[in-house]
């Protein structure tokens, strides 16, 4: 009998160690993480001249395509962040703009494209901004002065004899006559230093010379829009004398329309158009203020049509050109 007893605790205990025991059970996995939220990219484009708003023009960026509105608003939406990429403005009213933009996170931008109408020529845009009328087929980068530079006007020649105090006055005058009509108003010269030495090379200067010998060809020459520049005006030669001083006061404005970033026009009614005997001064046409002031508005080194380049550029990394008047 106790035999029998303990058999049968032995099997209950074995039968309870079993029973205790359980199936190993499978981890639940952590919920999926939302999806980021959508860039959205918004804005407004408007002309670069006379800002009104522009209707029906296809914006491009990172593979959206929208056309703004009567108010020239658009909106693009994409699922995660574009990084730097070009955006594009296109329509028949208006010249094809390119630009690059990063985009990280939704945000609202300002875009602005040149309309074909409000006076605008592409064809005199060409000649007087990229070189059009003498290089048609090289068409220049823009080149223009991103703050205000300082004139350095030579008081003798390259010889080292004495410029005329009449001659000195009448440039300083011209100098001061409306400089801001090349730079669209954003502004106009920040000073005028005379002596005898010179600030060629440097930065934020242009350095007004008088070359002795000087050719029997040319009131003036320059270089086209150089970040420490120059431009020489002829002293010796009697067809640029003008009102009893040894130049005119519309080369040293044509001059300094070169040194700004202009080119030839080829259009008596410019003050670009090249250097006519017999005229002493004249101001820049309607048009080419009107020109000067979208020139203005673009980066350094933007490209024809309208494309900006990829990365900043300056004036001293382009090539440096000189224009014989």
């Amino acid at each position: 009998m106790k035999r029998g007893v303990i058999a049968l605790c032995l099997t209950g205990v074995l039968s309870g160690c079993g029973a205790s025991r359980s199936a190993p059970t499978t981890p639940t996995p952590p919920p999926a993480p939302p999806p980021p939220p959508p860039i959205i990219l918004s804005g407004r484009a408007s002309a670069t001249n006379g800002r009104a708003p522009l209707a029906g023009v296809d914006v491009r960026y990172n593979g959206q395509t929208a056309l703004t509105d009567a108010s020239g608003t658009f909106r693009l939406q994409w699922p995660g962040p574009a990084g730097s990429n070009q955006l594009t403005l296109a329509s028949d009213q208006i010249v094809r703009r390119t630009l690059w933009l990063t985009v990280l996170a939704s945000r609202d931008v300002a875009l602005d494209a040149i309309s074909m109408s409000n006076g605008f020529d592409l064809d005199f845009y060409r000649a007087f901004v990229r070189n059009g009328f003498e290089e048609p087929e090289r068409l220049q980068p823009l080149r223009r002065w991103t703050q205000a530079p300082r004139i350095y006007l030579k008081t003798v020649d390259e010889r080292g004899k004495h410029i005329s105090l009449v001659t000195q006055q009448m440039v300083t005058r011209a100098l001061r006559d409306n400089p801001s009509d090349w730079t669209g108003g954003r502004f106009g010269i920040a000073g005028i230093e005379l002596g005898t030495g010179t600030r060629e090379g440097v930065s934020g200067w242009i350095t007004i010379k008088w070359p002795n010998p000087a050719g029997d060809d040319y009131c003036g020459r320059a270089q086209v829009g150089v970040d420490g520049g120059w431009i020489e005006l002829n002293y010796y030669l009697p067809a640029c004398w003008c009102g009893g001083t040894r130049n005119r006061p519309l080369t040293v404005k044509h001059e300094l329309g070169h040194a700004l970033g202009f080119w030839h026009t080829g259009d008596r009614q410019d003050l670009m158009a090249g250097l006519p005997r017999g005229i002493c001064n004249q101001r820049p046409s309607a048009r080419e203020r009107m020109h000067a002031g979208i020139a203005y508005g673009r980066p350094v080194g933007n490209t024809d049509p309208d494309q900006d380049p990829s990365s900043a550029a300056t004036m001293r990394s382009l090539q440096s050109l000189v224009v014989i008047d």
